[in-house]
């Protein structure tokens, strides 16, 4: 699968200067503040204590007077109670204090305004109450100022805070010196107030990028090896996270590589630095090895090399399937003998593994900027933990049930392809299965090796042309040369193709286990019947999936994911792996989605000069 890159952030982190923990802590309540919370707990408990007076020494008040000096008793204490919890508390209270403030100014200015809007309405002089009601409103007004200053406050708060405890943690030699800080802060929320997480462990290091080496931070997170499984077994996940050159960045863009089975930080090493540059400029950003993937457990998870595919005959997939299922029983069984649950390597797994790192991160939120399987990942990640994403960018679409490629739309993408390069493509391929499935062809290299090429062949070969652009040109010229009977290009390719090769075991097991559903499987093999590609691009899914011992994800997985997130979806006209209606679909269910096409693209959408200028504008936002 060709995906491109994204990038990743970390904390190479140098210590806080004493400066900053001065200027942090000089933001909290300080000893300034204090006088102003006596003075407010002593006025609040003297007028309700006044309140209280006049209502005993006049028992015969009608029950509307009561009700009203019930509501001052009950506004009275709340201030009391808000002030005494200020000056009682030992450590700083984080900016809490202004927003808890403000929610008691607004709903006590609101129940003002209402009270007096119903004396206005019920009174035969509502006139005069009609300047309360003025007032009420202003005082409404002015609170719900104060209380989005108040939030805007605690929120610049804690995101400095959560980069001071990452540059503590990664960087501080004396614990005493993270737990002086953490006490400090002590009156941040439930997540914030969390010690630096054990699961996590960050470290300096040096990355390379094209022909570049540049500073980021090497990290290592555990976690479950199966959430599912009453099994302790855990495993340990790579990332790499390269710091963010804004003043004030934006949720750290995280890249998930497709496949499934590509590593985000190979990928990452592979992109144009001037795009990471510019991505930096946004946000940190995080090379991230999902399991089985990269530099993450299971680590070298694949299944030993099968037979060759016979070169004397032309390639049958029944027969192919049978070997392959083989192969595969071997290796579940070799999997369970070195302690790797392969039940764990599922994408709901991944999508809690993102979660995770969240938290050890200690981030609000995270931006997701996948590719291919990759979005896959994504919208369940939307589904599980929707807010915990800031946006997500999806390249080349995989909605929950679309593991399986539809042929009609594969078709479809070869007659965008025709319509562009060969107008007569899809009759000519249609014409040159049934020519080779009628009598198969014999091409001889010049070394003197011969193979045996079939009307399946052609289809397989034909499917994956349609991944890249300079793949799908020479893959029309050799159609051309075909009809004229050259079949150089096809057997090259075959002999390639029908070599013994290891199977990736993350790749297999997580296309199991997010399989389809069961009108999809039946919808396949009705297409396949009339397709001209028949359905040689699922190849060796979904047969090989029932070997016994592979994961497989409930129904309800594949259904489609409803979320508010904001989303880009990018789609290619000459993609046939990934197919613009793919795109179409999964974007109905994604509320705040828009789509991005790009006209004779193919799978490699990372390639593409628009693609990666609408990336840099979606994450500015």
């Amino acid at each position: 699968m060709t995906e491109v890159h994204s990038p990743s952030p970390v904390y190479d982190a140098p210590k806080p200067s004493a400066a900053e923990i001065r200027a942090l802590v000089a933001a909290q309540l300080g000893r300034a503040s204090g006088p102003w919370h006596v003075a407010l707990l002593l006025f609040a408990l003297s007028a309700t204590g006044l309140v209280i007076a006049l209502l005993m020494t006049e028992p015969a008040l009608p029950p509307r007077a009561k009700t009203a000096f019930a509501v001052m008793i009950a506004i009275g204490a709340s201030w009391s109670a808000f002030a005494a919890w200020v000056l009682l508390r030992r450590g700083l209270l984080f900016g809490k204090d202004q927003m808890v403030a403000a929610r008691l100014a607004v709903s006590f200015a609101t129940l003002f305004t209402f009270g007096a809007s119903t004396a206005a309405k019920w009174s035969p002089t509502g006139r005069p109450w009609y300047g309360a009601m003025a007032f009420g409103l202003a005082m409404m007004a002015f609170a719900v100022a104060r209380l989005i200053r108040a939030r805007r406050r605690f929120d610049k708060l804690s995101k400095r805070r959560a980069v001071l405890e990452q540059q503590l943690a990664a960087g501080a030699k004396s614990g005493a010196v993270v737990l002086l800080l953490l006490a400090l802060l002590g009156g941040a929320s439930a997540a914030q107030q969390s010690p630096p997480n054990p699961d996590i462990v960050l470290s300096a290091g040096t990355f390379r990028v094209g022909e570049q080496s540049i500073p980021v931070t090497d990290g290592r997170l555990t976690v479950p090896a199966n959430r599912a499984s009453a099994s302790d077994a855990q495993l340990t996940l790579a990332f790499v996270r390269i710091k963010s050159t804004a003043a004030e960045p934006g949720a750290p863009i995280v890249f998930l590589a497709g496949g499934p089975g590509d590593a985000g930080t190979r990928m990452v090493s592979g992109m144009p630095k001037s795009l990471l540059d510019q991505l930096l400029a946004i946000a940190d950003v995080i090379a991230f090895d999902q399991r089985g993937t990269g530099l993450s457990q299971p680590l070298n998870a694949y299944c030993a090399p099968g037979e060759a595919v016979p070169l004397d005959r032309p390639a049958d997939p029944k027969a192919m399937a049978i070997a392959l299922r083989a192969q595969v029983d071997a290796c579940l069984a070799n999997a369970r003998r070195t302690g790797v649950d392969v039940m764990g390597l599922t994408t709901v797994e991944s999508a809690d593994d993102l979660e995770a790192l969240r938290r050890a991160l200690a981030v609000e939120k995270l931006s997701l900027l996948a590719g291919s399987y990759g979005t896959h990942l994504a919208l369940a990640m939307a589904r599980r933990h929707p807010a915990s994403i800031d946006r997500m960018m999806l390249v080349g679409v995989e909605g929950p049930d679309d593991t399986f490629k539809l042929p009609s739309r594969v078709d479809d993408v070869l007659g965008e392809i025709g319509k562009v390069i060969r107008p007569t493509l899809v009759e000519e391929v249609r014409s040159l299965h049934a020519l080779m499935s009628a009598g198969p062809v014999r091409y001889t290299f010049p070394t003197g090796q011969v193979i045996v090429l079939g009307g399946w062949d052609l289809q397989r070969w034909v499917s994956e042309s349609m991944d890249e652009a300079p793949k799908i040109k020479a893959m029309t010229a050799a159609v051309s040369l075909m009809l004229a009977g050259d079949f150089t290009s096809l057997a090259q390719w075959a002999v390639v193709y029908r070599r013994a090769r290891p199977l990736q075991l993350m790749h297999l097991a997580m296309d199991c286990a997010s399989y389809a559903s069961s009108e999809r499987l039946q919808r396949i093999a009705r297409e396949a019947q009339k397709s001209v590609l028949g359905d040689a691009i699922n190849f060796p899914l979904p047969g090989v999936c029932d070997v016994p011992g592979l994961p497989r994800l409930s129904d309800s997985y594949r259904e489609s994911v409803t979320s508010p997130v904001s989303a880009l979806l990018v789609a290619g006209t000459w993609d046939g792996r990934t197919p613009v209606q793919n795109a179409i679909d999964v974007g109905r269910t994604l509320s705040r989605s828009r789509m991005l096409i790009v006209n004779r693209a193919s799978h490699a959408l990372f390639r593409e000069p628009e693609v990666n200028a609408a990336l840099l504008e979606f994450f500015k936002k």
